[in-house]
């Protein structure tokens, strides 16, 4: 089965949690999918317009 790919957008003073709260569902999922011998269902990435490392307003950069 082909992964699923989940596409989060952050931009320029984004909300840390609001991009990492959502990854770590899914990457929950991947583990729980691993550890029942399944094949991982999600593939997350981030996405910025123009790409590149992204400061959020924590001043946490997210490399996309």
């Amino acid at each position: 089965m082909k992964p699923i790919d989940i596409w989060l957008l952050v931009y320029p003073g984004f909300v840390l949690l609001d991009a990492t709260g959502p990854a770590q569902v899914f990457a929950t999922a991947n583990d729980e999918a691993r550890d029942a011998g399944l094949p991982e269902p999600y593939r997350i990435r981030m996405a910025a317009p123009g790409g590149g490392l992204v400061a959020s307003s924590a001043g946490v950069g997210v490399m996309t």
